[in-house]
C-alpha cells in the first residue's frame, strides 16, 4: 500500500460528515482532536456509520474537563463502507453553559467540535489508475503529481546504466 494523501475533517454533533472514498483507495482513520476552538468541556463521542452498518459505531470518546482530548485511532474503510463521521454528545449537558470553558480564540469559539485526520492509501503495485476527481481540486493535484513521478523513476532507470567496471584502489 502506498500513502496517496492526507485527510482531515471538522465533525460537529448532527452535521455528518460523510467522505469520499475512491475505487481501489482504503482511508486510515488514525486520530481524532477536539477542536482548539471548541468551548464544550463535557464527553464527545465519535461514531461512524457506513453503508453496510447504519448503526452508528462508536470509534472512541473523548472528555475535555477529565483532560482527555484526543483519540489513537487505526480505521480502514473503503469506497463501498462510504464512512459518515458524527459527534454524539449530551444535548441536555451541551445546552448548559456551565459545560463551556474558553476557547483557543474567543471569535473563534463553537460549542462543539472534533478533528478528524487520517490518510488515503492504495495498492502500489496495482496497475489501476485510481481516479481521484471526485475528491475535488486535491485529488486532481494529487493525480497530476503522481503522473510526474512516474516521469522521474523512468528517467532515473535510464540513467542506472551499470557499465560493468569497477575502480579499485588496492
Amino acid at each position: 500500500m502506498a500513502l496517496t494523501c492526507f485527510f482531515g475533517s471538522a465533525v460537529s454533533p448532527g452535521n455528518k460528515s460523510p467522505v469520499p472514498v475512491a475505487p481501489e483507495c482504503v482511508l486510515v482513520v488514525t486520530n481524532a482532536s477536539v477542536a482548539a476552538e471548541s468551548t464544550y468541556t463535557g464527553r464527545m463521542t465519535l461514531v461512524v456509520t457506513t453503508r453496510t452498518q447504519a448503526a452508528p459505531i462508536t470509534l472512541g470518546t473523548v472528555h475535555p474537563e477529565l483532560g482527555q482530548f484526543t483519540l489513537s485511532l487505526q480505521q480502514f474503510f473503503s469506497a463501498e463502507d462510504a464512512p459518515c463521521f458524527d459527534v454524539v454528545v449530551d444535548k441536555k449537558a451541551l445546552a448548559d453553559p456551565e459545560n463551556h470553558g474558553v476557547a483557543l480564540a474567543d471569535e473563534a469559539r463553537v460549542p462543539c467540535r472534533l478533528h478528524v485526520t487520517g490518510y488515503f492509501e492504495r495498492d502500489d503495485e496495482s496497475d489501476v489508475d485510481v481516479n481521484l476527481s471526485g475528491l475535488g481540486p486535491l485529488g486532481d493535484e494529487i493525480a497530476d503529481d503522481e503522473g510526474d513521478e512516474e516521469e522521474e523513476e523512468e528517467e532515473d532507470d535510464e540513467d542506472d546504466v551499470d557499465s560493468g567496471s569497477f575502480d579499485d584502489d588496492e
